[in-house]
């Protein structure tokens, strides 16, 4: 069996997504999402790390704090060290490691304001629905389109 390094998340933007450049002009956006586990007592919430490169990241960028994402991604981990001084002047180095998420493909949902908002909305038997944004590099353009009154071909 091939090795895989496939992880899949969902769970709502931490912090507004910040986009930023390299020196090459190539956009990157790192961000954080709340991921829960468990319920009750018991429930434990993560914060993941994702970093979002190109296309992505100019996707990520737009999407405000609290909304919903889908992702998948590939685990990625950097190490380095980190030299400081301690009190007595002794130089003192750590060993440091990031663990991180580099993002394939990711799908917006609601916001949170937009769920607040459609819950008032409802209240008045508003029945519009929220707006979906997904984003992928591996998004094929050449798709056939079936109509759903057609008989399926298999």
């Amino acid at each position: 069996m091939a090795n895989t390094n496939v992880s899949i998340f969902s769970g709502r933007i931490v912090t507004d997504p910040e986009l930023k450049q390299t020196q090459n002009g190539t956009s990157v956006c790192t961000f954080n999402i709340a991921c829960e586990k468990g319920y009750g007592e018991k429930k434990k919430v993560y914060y993941p790390t994702f970093i979002a490169w190109r296309g992505h990241a100019e996707f990520v960028s737009k999407l405000p704090k609290g909304t919903l994402v889908f992702i998948t991604s590939n685990y990625s981990e950097r190490k380095w060290e980190k030299r400081s001084k301690d009190s007595a002047g002794r130089e003192i180095t750590e060993k440091r490691t990031a663990h991180e998420f580099i993002i394939e493909s990711i799908e917006a949902g609601e916001s949170k304001r937009t769920t607040t908002a459609t819950a008032t909305q409802q209240d008045e038997e508003t029945t519009e629905q929220p707006q979906q944004y997904s984003y992928s590099q591996n998004q094929s353009p050449n798709f056939e389109e079936i109509n759903p009154d057609d008989d399926l071909p298999f």
